[in-house]
């Protein structure tokens, strides 16, 4: 499978873990989060790396990216998408990591990062890859207001997500 997914594309090489045990997922891209458009995004309590209540029905759209310290695509992305937060002051940005606080914590201090327009939300347990097929990161949800899924990156893809904010962004204006 490992040959097939580098020749013929139809599989995702991902990698989770703590820094005890590392884990090697090897998984079929079907179904794709595309599919999800449309659909609620599952509500589950989420607390930020203050402790504080995360609610996604905050702002028009909701960008949700799901990450982990080990991906250097995700962190990247964060730094990216921690700037675009400035252009886009209507859309809210949280990002979902399994590492605990203080990893993140030590993460953010070792590279000099500064996500401040970024909710950081440790601790994530993969409680949406069942129902939302996250089985790569960096992957991203957008929702709207009411929950509903508007849209969906997988990979790093910042130029598609950006496309889809500017679409949405359009949409949702006041």
């Amino acid at each position: 499978m490992h040959s097939d997914s580098l020749e013929t594309g139809k599989y995702i090489i991902s990698i989770k873990g703590t820094d005890e045990i590392t884990e090697i997922h090897l998984t079929y891209k079907h179904p794709k989060l595309e599919t999800l458009i449309g659909k609620m995004f599952p509500q589950i309590k989420l607390t930020d790396m203050s402790r504080k209540s995360v609610k996604m029905d905050e702002s028009d759209i909701t960008v949700i990216c799901f990450w982990n310290r080990h991906c250097r695509p995700c962190i990247r992305e964060l730094t990216a998408l921690n700037i675009l937060a400035e252009d886009y002051s209507n859309i809210r940005f949280i990002a979902l990591t399994p590492d605990s606080n203080g990893e993140v914590k030590r993460l953010m201090g070792r590279l000099h990062l500064k996500w401040e327009n970024i909710t950081v939300v440790p601790d994530y347990r993969d409680e949406f890859d069942d129902t939302l097929h996250i089985y790569v990161y960096p992957s991203n949800v957008i929702i709207d207001k009411n929950r509903v899924i508007q849209g969906a990156t997988v990979g790093g893809d910042t130029r598609q997500l950006l496309r889809s904010l500017e679409r949405l962004s359009g949409t949702f204006k006041k």
